[in-house]
């Protein structure tokens, strides 16, 4: 599983890396965004690599849902941060997850600028290059990071969370890319996550590894996450539950 799956991320960080800071032929999506000649083609490769060793469902951004009675299923996303990719600024990765009735079994994060390959399986731990990734309890100050999904709704909620936040935290960031939050966090960089509104494919690789490293994923009233659920919070156990508390009563 981890030679398909690393070979398939790689693959479609070349794509990134050849089309990166160059003209690209870009599209809008309405309301969800937008999408790149380099997005298509690394899902194209994504999906060509899976497909040659496992028969398995898709749930990718740009190429739809696809199922079949295996259970198992792909979540793709060729480049999480396409908005900063499209831009020269270089926060985007490669997302890939295998899921299983609706948990992650495996996942994949690629950012090719810094060649850090983020890598976990259910239950064998999540590792940065292969050095194993253990998220300990952070020191005060923490520092929070704060995504949105689109719309109005999702800026709502955002905003609402800002405002529980106490002061004692160091600050707030948002890197433009959920899937390279979520391996920031596993890896140390910053201490948790909070988000409203992601699709699943934003998150689903990043859930995974957080997890092996040693986060609780919940939605805001504590409960286990699901696919369905629109609100997240990812974060080591003490500061999980400390969160929980500010984020109780947001709708």
């Amino acid at each position: 599983m981890k030679e398909t799956l690393t070979k398939a991320a790689r693959a479609a960080g070349e794509i990134q890396k050849k089309y990166y800071q160059k003209e690209v032929q870009i599209e809008s999506k309405g309301d969800k965004g937008i999408v790149t000649q380099a997005d298509k083609e690394a899902e194209e490769k994504i999906l060509s690599i899976l497909s040659e060793k496992y028969d398995y469902g898709v749930v990718a951004e740009e190429s739809g849902t696809t199922h079949n009675e295996s259970g198992y299923y792909w979540v793709i996303d060729p480049i999480d941060g396409t908005t900063n990719y499209s831009r020269g600024i270089p926060f985007f990765v490669v997302s890939i997850a295998l899921f299983r009735h609706n948990q992650p079994e495996a996942a994949v994060i690629y950012q090719p600028l810094t060649d850090e390959l983020f890598y976990a399986e259910k239950n064998q731990g999540a590792y940065l290059n292969d050095v194993q990734l253990i998220k300990k309890e952070p020191a005060e100050p923490v520092l929070i990071d704060c995504n949105k999904g689109r719309g109005r709704k999702a800026k709502e909620k955002y905003l609402e969370v800002l405002e529980r936040i106490p002061d004692k935290y160091t600050d707030t960031v948002i890197f433009g890319s959920s899937a390279l939050e979520l391996a920031y966090l596993a890896s140390g960089r910053v201490d948790c996550f909070i988000t409203y509104g992601d699709e699943l494919y934003d998150v689903a690789a990043g859930i995974l590894i957080a997890r092996e490293a040693g986060c609780l994923v919940s939605n805001w009233r504590g409960k286990p996450w699901t696919p369905e659920d629109p609100d997240l919070v990812v974060a080591p156990p003490r500061l999980h539950n400390e969160l929980l508390g500010y984020l109780s009563g947001i709708g």
